[in-house]
């Protein structure tokens, strides 16, 4: 998300670094987590609001990555970090949508205690959709972090044993649904091209079960997310 640290150009790297921050104390961790919800300065074109919503979103948006390669105490941080994250932004939320995190949380937390990866996974990138969805507009489209939403559930999908097929395929038509509403209002044209060209292949791959190309294009349609934010950012 934007003025954040973006681990999703190459998970493996995201990986190194949430390793080399998981030895943080678990204390520091926690506060450090519920603090960005509560002080994190708004980018340009963000409220108050809308960045801590955003701030809170991050934990989850990296538990997601990690839900597959972490492992004990690391793993049990970045939960712990997605609680803290949550806490902190509740009153935010409204009644609705409180109800929906604390629902994910259970599912977060039942999921590690089974060490079922893929359902920890697919449970914190619902939470990060929550808290996304319930920023106010921004410069930034709503609809650039739920494109990011998107690419980390069908990763996720694409992880899980056996291969999530159709869910991918519902992944891959919410991403074009979401960017179909932005597209019309950017004029970079070789930027419009590619994102079109790996949000097809992201649907063509589903469609196919083709492993190749459905981890080419979600981690094309990942990095174009990144460039997305830029792009409306200096808007």
């Amino acid at each position: 998300m934007t003025a954040t640290l973006k681990l999703k150009t190459c998970i493996m790297l995201g990986a190194t670094l949430l390793m080399i921050s998981g030895q943080l104390p678990f204390s520091a961790r926690g506060a450090i987590a519920l603090a960005a919800t509560t002080s994190s300065p708004a980018s340009p074109g963000v409220d108050a609001a809308g960045a801590r919503l955003l701030a809170a979103a991050e934990p989850f948006e990296a538990l997601t990555e990690m839900s597959f390669s972490a492992l004990g105490l690391h793993l049990q941080r970045l939960v712990a970090d997605g609680d803290a994250a949550a806490q902190g932004a509740r009153a935010l939320l409204p009644p609705a949508s409180q109800a929906q995190i604390d629902a994910r949380l259970a599912e977060i937390h039942q999921a590690h205690k089974a060490d079922d990866k893929a359902g920890l996974a697919i449970a914190s990138v619902e939470a990060y959709r929550i808290l996304v969805s319930a920023a106010p507009p921004s410069k930034v489209p709503t609809a650039v972090n739920l494109m990011d939403y998107a690419g980390f559930r069908y990763d996720a999908d694409f992880r899980a044993k056996p291969i999530r097929w159709p869910d991918m395929k519902a992944a891959a038509a919410y991403a074009r649904e979401q960017w179909n509403s932005m597209s019309p209002k950017i004029t970079d044209r070789t930027l419009t091209q590619s994102v079109d060209a790996a949000l097809s292949d992201m649907q063509l791959a589903a469609d196919e079960q083709n492993t190749f190309k459905a981890r080419r294009s979600v981690s094309a349609e990942l990095g174009f997310v990144d460039d997305l934010e830029k792009y409306f950012s200096t808007r």
